[in-house]
């Protein structure tokens, strides 16, 4: 008996510009274009749906079509108690409205759809995968999908054949456009994978094969033709063909051919089954057969059906770790890769509690981590391990895995265990620990790099502000490592930076980091340390340094450093400003002599100068890009009156601000000396000379004497 749901019809002739969005309207008038609602079954579909059934192992295939009202049926594998169903009902409706797959492994643990009458009550569907019949402007007129009562996922062979037959289906749908329909159909038909071999109902003599059923077959067509079922069906004889035939000539709409053994042309022997239907061509009674190879399938259910020790040899033979529990979370087996990573082997783990041969740890602070097993006994849901986990093997050995465990279920879906797969990540772990190492850390020196040294000074600023907590940051450079670079080369700089790296590395407590931010510049952050403190520190690091000699080829070196030391409290405004002020420490230590440790403090007046020249360098650099300076023109006259003498011109540098205020020379040119800008500045001013001298018409043919000066 059909399943009685109240469903509205809706037929070609519905209106889909009723109350619906632009979007919907469109892709009801594709569908409609296609002429496929409320119309008779065809073979061509039916025959989409059997092989999508057969390939996915599943007993149930769809082709849906979504109107406003309904989801309809254009084909139906399996026995389903209804051929239509309500557009709010779930699965297939999803996939229009997303126009993108979906794979439910179990609907029952699916907050979407535990819920939907296809799952809550007839026929208990479980799991479900469809895929979106996609128009070409985009939009989903229906799902192709199968479904089944049991819960699972598909493998990616059957994944990759659900869409190739989506895609078959949609060329089927839009051949409907075209008056050429009939012959775009049989040419689908003659380059189908299944095979399709028509018979004469008199003479039992073949009429046509399509390429398919050639190529299965190994012959021509011409080879073929006129050949009676014998001749290709191992067995047939006169008692099957009227098993067969009598049905169909009796009314029956088709009969199946099942575990069918078909030889080849070379005599080789392959499995197949299908469907025989009682057709006309030409007016004469037909039967077609639509038959696919199934060779892959029976030997798949034959080692299903096998005994239980083969079963286990496929587990043995795969590459990650299995284990499987009773309901009580016993050991019930494990294969060779779990005996090896547990230490344990199946003899003797069977019957003991999981968490006795499973013994994991977190990696992170080595605290016992709660089994898997467990949550998925409590939970009856799949589960993941937690990341960064450690298993600890019988005999001590550490393993890095990951993977997950999952019920195993009963037919009364009640849980009677559950198996937990797993695999030894160590290498990916450790090559991943290695890579994230490398992109925190000075290859030459091992220290912390910048990059990372930064990412800590901002969580040390943090907590200075969340906590009132006081830390400091040393910033120093070496003073003659230049002079090692340029006498003995790099090599020998390099070996240099590697020694005292080391050298001051073991001076540090643990709390502490060193780090190189480039070149011969270090960094030092002091956690939970004061600057009195942080300063004192400094000196004993500027005393180790000044005590280390660096001998290479029989030439020995001694190095110095300048420090400079910046607090890090509640009150500093950025990891840049704390960078900063750490900076211009260090260059007020080289300004007084270098070999010295300067303390950073705002309110210093040399702080204050200093921190504005560092600023006047980056504003000429952009005054020179900006093109902000400009030059004053100022005659001199001459006392004596002597007529013969040449005209005297001064040429004065002015600067522009921002705000187009003009500054004044001497409030930049210092800066610009000391961070070796004036040079720039040069090149400026006596190109903008000769431009102007070229380009000037005096009226007057006098030489003149020009003197610039920034005054």
């Amino acid at each position: 008996m059909l399943m009685q749901l109240p469903v509205a019809l809706a037929g070609a002739d519905a209106d889909p510009d009723a109350d619906t969005h632009p979007r919907e309207r469109e892709r009801l008038r594709t569908l409609y274009s296609y002429n496929l609602l409320d119309t008779a079954p065809e073979i061509i579909f039916d025959e989409v749906t059997a092989l999508l059934a057969q390939i996915c192992d599943t007993p149930y295939a769809v082709i849906s079509l979504q109107d406003e009202r309904r989801q309809w049926f254009k084909s139906c594998y399996g026995r389903l108690p209804f051929r239509e169903l309500p557009r709010e009902i779930g699965f297939c409706g999803t996939v229009v409205n997303s126009a993108a797959p979906l794979e439910v492994s179990d609907a029952m643990h699916d907050l979407r759809f535990h819920a939907d009458p296809l799952v809550a009550r007839e026929p208990g569907i479980r799991f479900y995968a469809g895929m979106p019949l996609l128009a070409d402007t985009g939009l989903a007129v229906g799902a192709l999908c199968v479904m089944d009562q049991r819960p699972r996922v598909l493998s990616t062979s059957q994944r990759k054949a659900l869409s190739h037959l989506t895609d078959v289906v949609m060329r089927l749908f839009d051949a409907r456009r075209h008056e050429e329909n009939a012959t775009w159909l049989g040419q689908m038909i003659e380059d189908s994978l299944a095979e399709v071999l028509v018979f004469d109902a008199q003479s039992h003599c073949l009429l046509h094969a399509n390429r398919g059923a050639c190529r299965n077959l190994g012959y021509a067509l011409g080879e073929i033709v006129g050949c009676t079922a014998d001749c290709f069906i191992v067995g047939w004889n006169e008692e099957r063909r009227r098993q067969v035939q009598g049905p169909l000539l009796r009314g029956e709409r088709e009969v199946a051919l099942i575990d069918v053994a078909v030889r080849r042309k070379d005599g080789s022997v392959y499995w197949a089954e299908g469907r025989v239907q009682l057709a006309r061509q030409q007016g004469r009674p037909v039967f077609v057969v639509n038959a696919h190879d199934i060779t892959a399938r029976k030997e798949a259910e034959e080692a299903l059906y096998r005994e239980k020790e083969l079963a286990q040899i496929t587990l043995d033979s795969i590459g990650d770790a299995v284990i499987t529990t009773d309901a009580n979370g016993h050991v019930t087996y494990l294969n060779p890769v779990a005996e090896r990573l547990t230490g344990w082997s199946r003899s003797h783990a069977t019957g003991r509690v999981a968490q006795e041969v499973f013994h994991i740890i977190a990696e992170s602070d080595r605290m016992p981590v709660a089994s898997p097993i467990d949550r998925v006994l409590c939970t009856g849901e799949t589960t993941g391990l937690a990341n960064n986990t450690v298993l600890i093997s019988r005999d001590g050995h550490e393993f890095s895995v990951e993977d997950s465990a999952a019920p195993i279920r009963a037919r009364d879906d009640s849980v009677v265990g559950v198996v937990l797969v797993f695999r030894d990540v160590t290498s990916a772990r450790e090559l991943s620990q290695t890579l994230s190492w490398q992109a925190s850390h000075d290859a030459l020196t091992d220290l912390v790099n910048r990059r990372e040294f930064e990412n800590l000074l901002g969580k040390l600023l943090a907590s200075a502000r969340s906590r009132d907590m006081r830390h400091a940051l040393l910033y120093f450079d070496l003073d003659q490592f230049k002079i090692v670079n340029d006498s003995c080369g790099h090599q020998a700089g390099d070996q240099l930076l590697r020694q005292l790296s080391a050298e001051l590395r073991a001076r540090m407590r643990k709390s502490d980091t060193l780090a190189r931010l480039g070149g011969d510049e270090f960094g030092v952050l002091l956690e939970g340390c004061d600057v009195a403190s942080a300063r004192q520190i400094a000196t004993q690091l500027l005393d180790a340094i000044r005590a280390f000699r660096f001998v290479w080829q029989d030439r020995l070196f001694s190095v110095s450093a300048s420090f400079g030391v910046a607090e890090i409290s509640a009150h500093s405004e950025s990891v840049e400003a704390v960078m900063s002020a750490a900076d211009t420490a260090c260059f007020m230590a080289k300004d007084k002599g270098r070999n010295q440790v300067q303390v950073f403090h705002l309110a210093d007046a040399e702080v204050s100068f200093r921190q504005g020249e560092m600023g006047w360098a980056s504003r000429l650099v952009k005054s020179v890009e900006e093109n902000r300076f400009f030059l004053v023109f100022q005659r001199a006259l001459q006392l004596t009156g002597d007529t013969e003498c040449l005209d005297y011109v001064e040429v004065l540098l002015r600067l522009r601000d921002e705000q187009n205020r003009i500054v004044p020379p001497m409030a930049f040119i210092p800066a610009a000396e000391r961070y070796q800008l004036m040079a720039a500045v040069d090149r400026w001013v006596i190109k903008r000379v000769l431009h102007c001298i070229a380009h000037h018409d005096g009226g007057s043919s006098a030489e003149a004497a020009l003197s610039i000066s920034p005054a």
